[in-house]
């Protein structure tokens, strides 16, 4: 089977979507979460988000510009279901 460059390009274009991207900020995280229908339910030294489909919340801190661990990116993931 010969593979077409249209093929390897979808290819690490999808990878390039679902790899960790480790250089995210806060900010970015929570813009993501509420673009994927998730709101805020509560505001305190965290931000606590509810989904209408979920029965959870999921805990994220407020950290602004900093990077995001990538632990705890992959954690929100796949939480949200994003992932």
């Amino acid at each position: 089977m010969l593979l077409t460059p249209l093929f390897y390009c979808s290819i690490f274009a999808t990878f390039a979507l679902l790899n960790d991207k480790s250089d995210m900020k806060f900010n970015e995280l929570h813009r993501r979460l509420e673009q994927a229908g998730w709101y805020i339910f509560k505001e305190t030294d965290h931000r606590y988000y509810a989904h209408k489909d979920f029965p959870y919340l999921i805990k994220v801190g407020r950290h602004g510009s900093k990077e995001v661990p990538p632990n705890e990116f992959n954690k929100v993931l796949k939480k949200a279901g994003l992932k």
